[in-house]
């Protein structure tokens, strides 16, 4: 909705993109998230302390980074005896950007799908009567629950809650930061989802037309985005997979990226926001591509740019983080970007730790290769072997 989408309220609520489709969903969120979007729109919740986002789903893969949110809700299980109800563990406190990024921790609270608005109600009542409101960088919820400790925050939830609440559930959480790439079985028999990469997010008129064209001729009709700026075409029939797969637009937005290009990431740049420092779109595709062309990975680099410290590409939250700068260098002012390395999402998560400072974007490359090899050990990254061609000089390899 656009209904109080910016400033000081609640964001837009982010889900499984897979939400209803997914062969090995818990439960299918979309009503529930309805619901939830239509319960926070209202004039007490126009001018909270600082804007709050919010993530609900009912998969597996953890796809929507419930640790990086204000409130998260993710799948679990709740035992009683014989019986078990499923229902979602509650995340609170995740807020990435200025200077001290924080991860969502668990509130220890677990809730059954009836009792989700009536928390996020909760939540956001405490929020918005003792949110911090001096200073704006000081605002989010994160810094609430530094000044409160989590206890007395739980118990203010619950005393808004209206009873108590229950302890935190077994979590069905059996992968973290899934993106739906590539092509997966849906629970209908017979159909699949075909996820593919739109580089950086950046995508063309020309693109969307084609991507309308396919969805209506191979799938449902329909088209899903992700939260890391990428498109699922569902309901694709098994025999029209071949079909579909050998589609020309589908050489430009890959179900099978590079595994650079898999885990790239970049907020909007300075194309259109004026706070960041650099191209980052342009910057993170140059990147990606010369470590395609110099290096081989077993798994996906998850590298995350963003262009100023507000972090909307969450770069400490990836396997390398960069954030845009602009150094003097012999009188010459340059584009440049500050290195993070060693994010993690999930179990044992963990901010990316500064490793270098205003690093020129033409050597990004060769020290981004040396943290991704010390984050994965010997063989972790493997100089790619070039053949030239007859005739042609062996192509340069740093």
């Amino acid at each position: 909705t656009s209904q109080q989408s910016g400033m000081d309220n609640v964001r837009n609520v982010v889900g499984c993109p897979l939400a209803g489709l997914a062969h090995d969903e818990a439960i299918d969120t979309r009503p529930l998230a309805a619901r939830l979007q239509q319960a926070v729109v209202r004039r007490d919740f126009s001018n909270l302390p600082r804007k709050f986002n919010i993530s609900l789903t009912g998969c597996t893969q953890d796809c929507a980074h419930a640790q990086t949110h204000d409130l998260s809700f993710t799948t679990a299980e709740r035992r009683t005896g014989d019986t078990s109800d499923a229902g979602f563990n509650v995340w609170v406190g995740g807020a990435l950007g200025g200077q001290h990024p924080m991860l969502a921790e668990p509130l220890d609270a677990f809730v059954t799908p009836r009792d989700v608005v009536r928390l996020s109600i909760a939540v956001l009542e405490v929020f918005r009567d003792h949110g911090l409101r001096e200073k704006r960088q000081e605002a989010r919820l994160k810094w609430l629950l530094k000044d409160w400790g989590i206890e007395r925050f739980r118990a203010a939830v619950a005393e808004r809650f209206g009873g108590d609440l229950l302890r935190a559930g077994e979590s069905c959480v059996v992968t973290h930061g899934g993106d739906h790439i590539g092509v997966e079985a849906q629970r209908q028999t017979g159909l699949h989802t075909v996820g593919l990469l739109v580089p950086v997010g950046r995508i063309t008129a020309t693109q969307i037309a084609g991507l309308a064209d396919l969805a209506d001729r191979y799938g449902s009709g329909e088209v899903r985005l992700t939260v890391q700026q990428n498109v699922l075409l569902p309901g694709v029939a098994a025999d029209d997979l071949d079909e579909l797969l050998a589609a020309p637009l589908l050489r430009e937005l890959s179900p099978q990226p590079s595994a650079f290009l898999r885990g790239l990431v970049s907020c909007t740049g300075n194309d259109y926001c004026h706070f960041s420092l650099i191209d980052t779109k342009g910057e993170a595709l140059r990147l990606a591509r010369a470590l395609d062309e110099r290096y081989e990975v077993d798994e996906p680099v998850r590298i995350q740019m963003s262009g100023c410290p507000h972090a909307c590409g969450q770069h400490r939250m990836g396997d390398i983080g960069l954030q845009g700068d602009r150094v003097r260098l012999d009188g010459v002012v340059r584009d440049a970007a500050h290195v993070f390395a060693g994010g993690q999402i999930g179990l044992g998560a963990r901010l990316a730790q500064p490793v270098a400072s205003g690093v020129p974007v033409e050597d990004l490359p060769t020290l981004v290769a040396r943290q991704i090899e010390a984050l994965r050990g010997p063989g972790g990254l493997r100089l790619r072997v070039v053949i030239p061609t007859a005739g042609s000089a062996p192509a340069p390899v740093r």
